[in-house]
């Protein structure tokens, strides 16, 4: 076996590692649920020394607003990337449950599980 090579033991390591990936997305989305109401921007906002607070600018406003929708969608992004593969561990995982299906195991055969050309 080369050093680049993988090797799977026990399909049950991928069904964990799933799991765990899948535990990962709920922490993730459990912390970004409790994040984003806390980011907006605050007003009034005191501009330069000893200033009185005056309304931020609109542009700034929507600037921001801007970005936390960027934020947002790169963020649900990531949580679709993590559940892809979790789903592809957990049927890699499925298809190989015993010694034979494992010894005939190879990287084509995930790819094309997984639909990889």
């Amino acid at each position: 076996m080369a050093s680049g090579d993988v090797q799977l033991n026990d399909p049950q390591d991928l069904k964990k590692f799933a799991a765990d990936v899948r535990q990962l997305v709920s922490d993730l989305t459990g912390y970004q649920k409790q994040a984003e109401p806390d980011v907006s921007l605050p007003a009034p906002v005191a501009i330069g020394q000893n200033a009185t607070g005056t309304t931020a600018p609109f542009t700034l406003s929507q600037r921001i607003q801007g970005r936390m929708s960027d934020i947002g969608g790169n963020f649900q992004t990531l949580i679709d990337k993590l559940n892809l593969i979790a789903d592809a561990a957990e049927k890699i995982a499925g298809n190989y449950t015993n010694a034979t299906a494992l010894d005939n195991m190879d990287a084509h055969a995930v790819d094309a599980e997984l639909a990889i050309s």
